[in-house]
């Protein structure tokens, strides 16, 4: 993915993002009027002046329509998984609505509490080198609706 290989690090020495020295080699559109280095601005015919680091972006079909001002991309990727409250023991099923290097999207029929410590146990992760259990906090959780007779809440979940 675009945003794994441009790390904050790498970005800090003044690297270029990978791809996108890639796509500028690759691509050969003769609507691209100027190319320069990442962060200068390129034109289009007819287009005010954009970024290419956001063309990149907003061109992946799996970034989740739900970005906002985020700091890290997220990734949709439904799965049902098992939440483990840390302290009590008790445990409920969930399912996962989209993915972050740092974060995770669950609907879920049992509200948590901000703060509240959990374990978040996955099957069918989207990577095969990723971790079996997460452990997370609670940062926020909003009732969703009901679809029937059945209450949803939307669980953000932070991992530590």
């Amino acid at each position: 993915g675009h945003e794994w290989k441009a790390t904050f690090k790498s970005r800090m020495k003044g690297n270029d993002c990978p791809d996108c020295n890639k796509y500028i080699s690759t691509k050969k559109s003769p609507r691209i009027k100027k190319i320069s280095r990442l962060g200068e601005k390129m034109n289009y015919p007819g287009a005010g002046p954009i970024q290419l680091h956001d063309i990149l972006q907003s061109s992946d079909s799996q970034l989740s329509a739900a970005t906002g001002f985020r700091k890290n991309r997220r990734y949709r990727h439904k799965a049902t998984v098992i939440l483990e409250e840390t302290r009590s023991g008790a445990w409920s099923y969930a399912q996962t609505k989209d993915f972050s290097n740092d974060g995770m999207l669950l609907e879920s029929q049992v509200a948590f509490k901000p703060g509240t410590r959990i374990n978040i146990k996955v099957d069918s992760s989207p990577f095969k080198s990723t971790a079996k259990i997460y452990k997370s906090t609670v940062t926020w959780c909003k009732e969703l609706g009901d679809e029937g007779s059945i209450l949803t809440y939307g669980v953000g979940v932070k991992f530590i």
